[in-house]
């Protein structure tokens, strides 16, 4: 075993060392007598010197491994890399659409894990469903609808919404580019089709009709026709259904999948309200009360990668392709299909990305969705109000956009997906 002894000690001469030793080797071949240097060696091994510097070895050779370990415990050193913190998040879809970028892109662009998480993004079908799994304890978060959202507010749901991803109105009204239907009113008497009997915005819409003197069952008929945009211009095209009531993206993937001009937006009533939610992300209140620093992690990878993705568009459809190929066998008409959804989550006109609070939401907003809600209770199911209370959480705002945004933004420009 190589010596633990420090070679000061031996030069010292306190005791005979190797180089000592070496040296009287030399001189007895040199013609001096060998029997000197059995003698030292001798009386060498039988004095406490030689005990104490063979314990001298030992103390060395466990104050060594001892302070391996500390640095190893105290950081300092070679050490274990720590845990990452697991978060599941479902997406109410059976795909992993580019309208969910802001939840999509920090996966593809490593920015959960660069903020000490290990995310899961898993698809379900419908908001519904996501809240379900939340309950059942396979999951963390959903990116669902506000009133699938609202609803399980209202059944007492141990859910809480956290941030608003998106900046715009979540309602359009398609019809063909040469109908006569020019606005809200020139509706009275028509069919129009509708995602499902059970679709969250149809309150929403029929909230919007009441607007401008219009009762959706009566004035205007509805029928299910689903959410595929070649069925919907199908049914629009042969003249089943007259328009179409749905969300945002039933427009951008028009603008995408159909020949150009062939169907065009109804412009809708400007809301001079607080603004309501349309598709939050929610966490179950164990994972909000429990892990509160992860939740904040989570969010303020969420508001990176909605401004990657607007500052980098090109790099955000390359990464958004490689997880929904399935959506991405045509390149062309997918990467156009991501810039028209990506105003979704931008900043509102006027507001600069150093400015604008990603996430924002407001409990008023909440309660003009509910108050909605309850004057179409035909279709939203609320009889009545209820109290908020606790399942709206504004407070992580804050923490997410904690940081320089605008040089950010410039750095996204040159990063690539992981």
């Amino acid at each position: 075993m190589p010596s633990t002894v420090p070679s000061a000690c031996w030069r010292s001469g306190s005791f005979t060392g190797p180089e000592q030793r070496t040296e009287l080797k030399k001189s007895s071949k040199a013609g001096k007598p060998q029997k000197r240097y059995q003698d030292m060696k001798t009386r060498f091994q039988r004095t406490p010197l030689r005990r104490k510097a063979r314990t001298l070895g030992v103390a060395m050779l466990i104050a060594s491994a001892m302070t391996a370990l500390a640095a190893c415990s105290s950081g300092s050193g070679v050490q274990e890399s720590k845990a990452k913190e697991k978060i599941t998040i479902f997406l109410a879809a059976p795909v992993n659409a580019p309208s969910f970028y802001p939840v999509l892109m920090p996966k593809a662009m490593g920015f959960y894990e660069d903020l000490g998480l290990d995310v899961t993004i898993l698809n379900v079908d419908g908001s519904p469903a996501g809240i379900q799994q939340l309950l059942a304890g396979r999951g963390d978060a959903l990116f669902g609808a506000a009133s699938a959202i609202l609803a399980g507010f209202a059944d007492g749901k141990p859910i809480e919404a956290v941030y608003e991803p998106s900046t715009q109105e979540l309602l359009t009204v398609l019809v063909p580019e040469e109908s006569p239907i020019k606005k809200l009113e020139d509706l009275k008497g028509a069919l129009v089709g509708v995602r499902g009997p059970g679709a969250g915005e149809i309150a929403q819409h029929a909230a919007v009709l009441n607007s401008v003197g219009l009762t959706l069952g009566e004035d205007v008929k509805y029928v299910p026709v689903g959410s595929d945009v070649k069925v919907i211009n199908q049914q629009l095209a042969s003249g089943t259904i007259s328009a179409y009531l749905g969300v945002s993206v039933a427009a951008a993937e028009s603008k995408i999948y159909l020949p150009a001009g062939t169907l065009r937006e109804i412009p809708l009533p400007t809301s001079n309200g607080a603004a309501k939610p349309n598709s939050p992300i929610i966490f179950s209140k164990k994972m909000v009360k429990e892990k509160p620093q992860a939740v904040e992690a989570f969010l303020k990878a969420v508001v990176k990668g909605t401004i990657y993705a607007n500052a980098n568009p090109e790099g955000a459809a390359e990464a958004l392709a490689k997880m929904a190929p399935e959506l991405a066998k045509d390149r062309a008409k997918f990467n156009q299909y991501v810039t028209n959804v990506l105003p979704v989550a931008a900043p509102p006109a006027g507001r600069s990305i150093s400015s604008w609070d990603f996430g924002s939401m407001s409990e008023e907003g909440w309660q003009a969705l509910m108050d909605e809600s309850v004057s179409q209770s035909k279709f939203s199911g609320f009889a009545q109000p209820f109290s908020l209370e606790g399942y709206v959480n504004t407070s992580f705002i804050d923490k997410a956009n904690d940081f320089d945004k605008e040089a950010f933004a410039r750095e996204a420009k040159s990063l690539k997906a992981r």
